[in-house]
């Protein structure tokens, strides 16, 4: 069930994308000086946007104009396009790259500037001002109406940043207002499809907009031309590609994790599903550049999908299989929005298919096809096959397909040279025993019996460069391998640091000392090592620790300047085992006895973590600090934990019924101070043992200090006093 605030959320945008809007028109909203250039054929106008508070704000933007260079006629439109510019905020490019493609329509005279609007917005930013929109420094910075968003945050449908005292307008609610505008049949009347397009960053917007965008219901055929976006938002947890280096790899846009927008906000709380579902109810038109071999990344996120723009697309399309209302169309063409908007399949979504209303539209653009599953609108004159890519047999050997190589995943490099071909590369592998070839960046040759683990199957898209002995054959690619085998392929088991051997417990990864060795009592190194085999070399000692694929270290204790690591630090493979987990240079899996939970020499501990509990600077020679300590359940102590003898806890239980947060400088030795929700005036003085026996810590008469207390709480007065044994006042109060 959703969450009722993200109900309101929706609720919210709906109500101002869809009822408000008779008030929400093109021409007039605030007229905003700015510096944009002329396009012919089109005018810079002024959107007003209304945001979630039904107020004013002006979106900047270029409208076409008729045969004539007047405005449109409304009554003798039947098309709209919307246009969303790139990275570099160019609506006018983008304007002119959509005139220009308009013009090169044939055939068809009744589409034209009288019949086709193009309107394109323009998303502004900080790199705009005093050009986009006016400016003053030192004051209050933009001063009109203008919406203007942080850096290229309008790409993900975050909300604007001005009008400073407006700022719940979300990109994505934009395209709403602009789509239900024409939708409106009172304004257009003869309107039959409206076109969302964008190419590149534009591309990326629109394709998440129908991940999360609100059903508009709109009377009018909506469709979201996609075309070559440098990424594309993936609405399930896995990736083709090993994505182990890459913490932030589902975060928004690149997945959906770590969604922040108020738009949208709904559909993410209601899961992974939801999504996919309302992203399933968009019409979308997806055009492939078949030479857009580019790659704009700047984050990790979409190399976990693809190398490229290319092979990212036809690894979407395997994961997410387009509807049948969709389409797929190739084009011959770069990274290059006009000629993508005039290619034939560009015309066809953008300016032709449904022109009439009567729901006609071109089958796919682009045969042969390049993908099993490619071809969601088919035509019927064309076969849907995929050629084969390696077609036969090569020494034994079949094609298997196309595998990402983060790093040497066949363990034998054959040879590296011009005269590369497949026949050459197997034959090769087959005459030294081995099971499987792997041809990669057209000249190298690759041997194994099995795939390392970070190997993933990728599309056969990602496989495209020419074997150098022998142009019609494929050789893999930068980081890719073509793979042949005997017989089907096998992948390592990915390997881990075992939990338990034997008797001991793994600890984690831990850093070499920086003077001598973390265990310095025994050691040996041997080409064959593994944890077991350190473990039996090892026992009898407190601790034990792998390190550097063959090193085993012992000792009953540990080196103060050895402290804990990351695990990715600890990531190379035993000599003897490559499933398990020896080290690295410099580190060690470390392993302990039931005893001994950590390292038994002065160690400091920083961000230890059980569910809500929280330490930070945890020094035994030290202060005591805690900082956000919430109980939320049982927390015992068992033992006895002891601080300079001064700090004594036999058994403490917290059940539910408090909470200490952000509690500063504990001082053992000296005094108690905490200085955020407890203010104490005069010193609560540990001069003695502080016992804490038994039973509970809570509101009730368990503490056993001296005599008896009092305390102030919630700015109110309250008393208690008690007669227990052993509690000495000393003027002590406390307030929240």
């Amino acid at each position: 069930m959703l969450f009722s605030p993200a109900k309101g959320l929706l609720s919210a945008h709906v109500l101002f994308g869809i009822a408000s809007l008779s008030n929400a028109q093109q021409y007039v909203g605030e007229n905003i000086t700015t510096s944009l250039p002329i396009v012919p054929g089109a005018e810079i106008t002024y959107f007003n946007i209304k945001d979630t508070n039904n107020k004013n704000t002006t979106l900047i933007n270029y409208m076409s104009l008729n045969s004539t260079a007047k405005r449109l006629d409304p009554a003798a439109l039947k098309r709209a396009v919307i246009v969303v510019h790139g990275l570099n905020r160019d609506p006018n490019t983008y304007m002119s790259n959509m005139l220009s493609a308009l013009a090169q329509v044939s055939g068809h005279p009744e589409v034209s500037t009288d019949s086709v609007a193009i309107l394109a917005p323009y998303f502004t930013n900080g790199d705009d001002k005093g050009s986009g929109y006016p400016w003053l420094d030192g004051g209050k910075g933009s001063y009109t109406s203008a919406l203007v968003w942080k850096g290229s945050q309008w790409a993900s449908g975050a909300n604007n940043q001005y009008p400073k005292t407006q700022t719940t307008v979300s990109s994505f609610a934009v395209l709403d207002q602009l789509t239900t505008y024409f939708d409106n049949k009172t304004l257009f009347p003869n309107i039959n499809q409206i076109v969302v397009a964008g190419h590149s960053l534009g591309a990326q917007t629109v394709q998440r907009y129908c991940e999360v965008g609100d059903n508009l219901s709109t009377k009018t055929p909506v469709v979201y031309w996609v075309g070559n976006p440098n990424s594309y938002g993936w609405m399930s947890l896995d990736r083709p590609i090993d994505y182990s280096s890459c913490s932030t790899y589902d975060d928004w846009r690149d997945g959906l994790s770590s969604y922040t927008n108020t738009y949208g906000a709904a559909v993410v709380a209601a899961g992974r599903d939801a999504v996919l579902r309302n992203y399933n109810t968009k019409n979308i038109a997806y055009t492939r550049g078949t030479l857009d071999l580019g790659d704009d990344s700047s984050g990790c996120g979409p190399t976990t999908t693809g190398a490229n723009r290319h092979e990212r697309f036809f690894n979407f399309i395997r994961a997410f299989p387009p509807t049948s209302s969709c389409t797929i169309d190739y084009a011959a063409i770069g990274h290059d929005a006009g000629s993508m908007f005039a290619s034939p399949g560009g015309q066809a979504r953008l300016f032709l298919d449904n022109f009439d209303g009567s729901g006609s539209k071109a089958y796919d653009f682009g045969y042969p096809r390049l993908q099993a599953g490619d071809d969601p609108y088919p035509d019927p004159s064309q076969s849907s096959a995929i050629a084969p890519v390696s077609p036969g047999s090569f020494s034994g050997m079949t094609y298997q397909g196309c595998y990402s190589d983060p790093g040497s995943v066949l363990p034998l490099k054959a040879y590296s040279n011009n005269d590369n071909t497949i026949d050459t590369c197997t034959a090769t592998c087959a005459g030294q025993g081995y099971k499987i070839a792997g041809l990669e960046f057209g000249v190298e040759c690759w041997c194994g019996n099995s795939l390392g683990y970070k190997a993933q199957s990728t599309t056969d898209q990602a496989c495209t460069m020419a074997c150098a002995g022998n142009s019609s054959q494929i050789c893999g690619n930068s980081y890719r391998l073509s793979v042949f085998s005997t017989s089907n392929i096998t992948t390592d088991v990915k390997p881990s640091s075992p939990q338990q051997v034997g008797s001991y417990s793994l600890l984690g990864c831990y850093s070499e000392a920086t003077s001598g060795r973390a265990l310095s009592s025994k050691s040996t190194s041997q080409s064959n090592m593994t944890v077991e085999s350190c473990a039996t070399y090892c026992s009898g000692y407190s601790y034990f620790g792998v390190e550097y694929g063959a090193e085993c270290y012992c000792g009953n204790t540990v080196a103060c300047s050895s402290v804990s690591s990351l695990a990715t630090n600890c990531t190379m493979t035993c000599g003897g085992n490559t499933t398990e987990y020896c080290g690295n240079a410099g580190y060690l899996n470390m392993y302990a006895l039931p005893s001994n939970t950590g390292p038994s020499a002065d160690l400091g501990i920083n961000d230890f973590r059980i569910n809500d509990f929280r330490i930070n600077e945890f020094g035994v020679n030290n202060d005591f600090r805690i900082h956000d300590l919430s109980f939320h359940n049982d927390l015992s102590f068992h033992n006895a934990y002891s601080f300079y003898d001064d700090f004594r806890i036999d058994e403490l239980r917290i059940h539910n019924d408090l909470r200490l947060y952000k509690l500063h400088d504990f001082n053992l030795r000296d005094n108690f101070k905490p200085r955020d929700l407890f203010g104490i005036h005069g010193d609560f003085g540990f001069h003695n043992n502080l016992r804490i026996l038994s039973d509970h810590l809570g509101p009730r008469n368990d503490v056993r200090f001296h005599n008896h207390y009092r305390y102030y709480l919630l700015s109110h007065f309250f008393h208690y006093s008690s007669r227990m044994p052993g509690f000495q006042w000393y003027d002590v109060h406390f307030e929240e």
